[in-house]
């Protein structure tokens, strides 16, 4: 780097109101444990899903990690397109993806990573109860 972008640097933090330390530092007091009674839980009877928000700050992180309990014929909702990338791990049973036109099925310990560039849709694929992981990027969940 040259010295008049050093220059320039400083300037744009000085117009921001941050001082070159806090901008170069990594936030050393971040939070790392999240216990269960922080979690949110949502329950759809209708559609017979519950998902649980494992960090209640997630929606301003880069990544959402959710976890989503189906019963039987259990679906989540279909989601739009998006520039999020969603990874999936199934914990218990199986579950199906719907992305676009194509299907996947994924068993207990399997995992799925998908960009969601289209329309898509989870649903339990076993005829009792299955469960999945969830972290998605830029968070739509």
């Amino acid at each position: 780097m040259n010295s008049r972008s050093i220059e320039t640097l400083f300037s744009l933090l000085e117009v921001l109101a941050t001082r070159p330390k806090d901008f170069f530092d990594d936030d050393k007091n971040q939070r790392v444990v999240y216990s269960k009674d922080e979690q949110t839980v949502f329950c759809d009877e209708e559609k017979k899903y519950k998902v649980r928000w494992l960090v209640p700050e997630s929606i301003d992180k880069e990544m959402d990690p959710v976890l989503l309990t189906f019963e039987k014929e259990g679906e989540f909702k279909q989601f739009d397109p998006s520039s999020s990338e969603t990874f999936m791990y199934v914990i218990k049973d199986r579950i199906q993806l719907v992305l676009g036109t194509q299907q996947f099925i994924a068993l207990e310990g399997q995992s799925l990573y998908f960009e969601a560039s289209d329309h898509h849709q989870l649903l339990n694929h076993h005829v009792g109860q299955s469960q999945v992981l969830i972290v998605a990027t830029r968070s739509y969940l």
